[in-house]
């Protein structure tokens, strides 16, 4: 299991809390798979974290950086579009 920190209130805190720490795995398509604030597991898109312990390969490293550079990170994400797993 990885930690990573969200930088951004999601649906206001509702979703997630900025600067929380999560545990989280690596989900479809490059997002993570974590357990929210609602207490059920959704997917996130990975500009909206950063890594507090990646996993022995650096995997969720690489995600966040690649994301990085094809997204702006926002303050705030009131209609973010997530996935349940």
């Amino acid at each position: 299991m990885m930690k990573i920190k969200c930088l951004v209130d999601v649906h206001k805190g509702i979703s997630l809390k900025k600067e929380k720490i999560y545990e989280a795995t690596q989900g479809q398509k490059g997002w993570f798979a974590l357990i929210d604030e609602t207490g059920e597991e959704y997917a996130y898109p990975p500009h909206i974290f950063e890594v507090v312990k990646d996993d022995k390969n650096g995997g969720l490293s690489k995600t966040i950086q690649k994301s990085k550079t094809k997204n702006k990170v926002q303050t705030d994400f009131p209609n973010i579009a997530v996935a349940r797993k």
